[in-house]
């Protein structure tokens, strides 16, 4: 039995430099009072379409100010929803003996990668044969088997969720204030924008693989003299691999296909 530890980043560690949720707003203040309106940004979250919703008169000023005063406390901790300290496992039993003119070794394996991202992990099985025998003082032979069985959950790559936390906002909230999904716009860098929460994201896609393969190789070898040997060496292997990827009909990512959001008819 052999066992690891992954630490999950915290926004404590030296190297994570991020800015908390009031330190982020008074970031955007500034851009604003001198002159930036944020005119290329692919999504509309936090501070940033606070302002915009009030330029155009979507809500009042003191709407703004409490929607406002509310991300500058939200304080999301992106890495605690995303990502977990990850124990990883790997396990084998194996049995060896025979005589003199038979000798034999197998084992049977299991293992448990597990990711710090939190759902993505990678479990392995595995089976392995040898044997070895003198058919005569001048005739010996050896087999060998060798399988494994894996399988593989990970989250869609264009979900990204350790980039996502090390460069979202901590400003922006994962929950609205009744608990349910807080949702933004974000564009997905086309021409329009839809609801995005990668909480829903992941709640709505997978990426998942199956694999399994097994080899037999065997060899004869012959002894005619001391001089002159003879070998004969023969193998086969095969193995398979099934990949599936889901994007559920709630996920941002098939409202940018069908360009509507969920519920709506596809534009």
């Amino acid at each position: 039995f052999t066992g690891s530890l992954s630490r999950r980043p915290r926004y404590t560690d030296r190297e994570v430099n991020v800015m908390n949720s009031k330190e982020r707003v008074a970031f955007s203040r500034e851009l604003v009072e001198k002159g930036n309106k944020f005119t290329a940004l692919n999504s509309w979250v936090g501070y940033e379409a606070a302002i915009y919703d009030f330029w155009n008169g979507k809500m009042n000023y003191n709407e703004f100010q409490k929607m406002v005063n509310r991300y500058e406390t939200v304080n999301t901790d992106w890495f605690d929803l995303l990502t977990e300290d990850a124990f990883s496992h790997q396990h084998t039993v194996s049995i060896s003996g025979g005589a003199e003119s038979v000798r034999y070794y197998s084992s049977v394996g299991y293992a448990k990668d597990n990711d710090v991202i939190k759902g993505n992990n990678n479990e392995r099985y595995t089976v392995a044969l040898n044997l070895n025998a003198d058919l005569s003082p001048r005739i010996s032979t050896s087999l060998g088997i060798n399988g494994n069985v894996t399988s593989r959950e990970y989250s869609q790559d264009e979900i990204a969720p350790l980039d996502y936390a090390y460069n979202t906002s901590r400003a922006i909230p994962a929950f609205d204030e009744n608990g349910d999904y807080y949702y933004y716009q974000s564009s997905g860098g086309t021409a329009n924008s839809f609801r995005y929460n990668i909480l829903n994201e992941l709640d709505n896609s997978s990426y998942d693989q199956e694999g399994s393969s097994i080899s037999f190789n065997m060899t004869l070898n012959v002894k005619f003299t001391d001089y002159l040997n003879a070998s004969a060496v023969g193998s086969y292997s095969t193995s398979n691999t099934d990949i599936e990827g889901w994007w559920g009909e709630k996920s941002h990512h098939v409202a940018l296909l069908r360009q509507s959001e969920y519920g709506d008819a596809p534009a």
